[in-house]
């Protein structure tokens, strides 16, 4: 635990920084992300309809409307649009506590990562290795979490392809300074 505390702490830093320039200097995020035409209209609809928070599709999952399950109608008759819809019936208070859970998350992140390059080192002998090795756990993640986003949700390519990026260089970023303090134990020792 000891070997990765600094190198985790110093990880989830660097991932939290590079987070504040993705989304705060750079334009990329925002380039990707419209708003919503008639959102006030829209949003006085779910909040006069009381619609609880949650996430919510349209049409359902089998491609119906509620209309045509009502009438026995098919989706297959011709396609609708796709809706894909994060609804916080709250409100969002731009306060500290996203700050705060976002770098718990990057800590537990980089401690898991941490933990696993430290398994890995004794292999991994060249600083450049150790770093690549980080930089495919960013890889993974990006993967794993925005790939399957963008094949079942439908997110659009170009959100996706930025946020795999932001990902990918996160860890980048991070695995530059992680592979320095995590390195194997003959190297270690010297």
């Amino acid at each position: 635990m000891k070997k990765i505390l600094v190198p985790g702490i110093l990880g989830a830093v660097v991932v939290y920084i590079w987070g504040m320039v993705s989304w705060m200097a750079l334009p990329w995020h925002n380039a990707t992300m419209k708003d919503l035409p008639n959102g006030d209209a829209i949003g006085a609809a779910l909040t006069v309809s009381n619609t609880p928070s949650g996430v919510y599709v349209y049409p359902d999952m089998e491609g119906q409307t509620n209309g045509e399950m009502a009438s026995g109608e098919t989706a297959a008759t011709k396609p609708k649009p796709y809706i894909f819809m994060t609804y916080v019936a709250e409100g969002y208070a731009a306060d500290w506590k996203p700050y705060v859970g976002g770098f718990v998350l990057n800590l537990i992140t980089a401690m898991l990562v941490g933990y696993l390059l430290t398994k890995a080192s004794n292999t991994l002998t060249q600083y450049s290795h150790r770093v690549m090795f980080v930089t495919l756990m960013g890889v993974f993640a990006a993967l794993v979490s925005h790939g399957a986003a963008w094949n079942w949700m439908l997110m659009p390519a170009n959100y996706t392809l930025v946020m795999v990026a932001d990902t990918i260089i996160a860890w980048l970023v991070a695995g530059l300074v992680m592979a320095r303090f995590i390195k194997p134990a003959t190297a270690a020792a010297s």
